[in-house]
């Protein structure tokens, strides 16, 4: 597989796959790339910058191993910034408020989900491996 094509073969699989699915990545998506729209606040440049390397490592989880549970192991950068973005929650206020617990909600749903995911493929590997001894 061409590694520059890895971003169109990602969108492919996934528009091939569940509805619910793919609603589901573009919302995170949005979300979480809607931090310009409050660039003069920190925090969300924090989302930002965070969601670029999420990216990228779902993308190479992607490249190798295809469209597989593993692939809720690119959201780990969340595992540290949904609990900074709940400690710096109250000190927002106005919009950006709002924008974050979005992204704190929307974050923190798909980790529950990526969690079991990885979980499951963890499991699921470790069986077939035990199975072929």
């Amino acid at each position: 597989m061409d590694v520059l094509l890895t971003p169109w073969r990602f969108m492919a699989d996934l528009y091939r796959g569940k509805l619910w699915v793919n609603i589901w990545v573009h919302v995170l998506i949005i979300v979480n790339l809607a931090g310009p729209f409050f660039w003069q606040h920190e925090i969300a440049q924090i989302v930002f910058y965070t969601f670029l390397p999420t990216m990228v490592l779902m993308l190479t989880l992607y490249y190798h191993f295809g469209m597989e549970r593993v692939l809720g192991f690119g959201h780990i950068l969340w595992i540290g910034l949904v609990p900074y973005l709940v400690l710096n929650w109250p000190t927002l206020t106005g919009h950006v408020s709002i924008y974050i617990g979005v992204v704190v909600i929307c974050n923190t749903i798909s980790l529950i989900f990526d969690i079991n995911d990885v979980r499951l493929h963890f499991k699921q590997t470790n069986t077939y491996t035990k199975s072929e001894i």
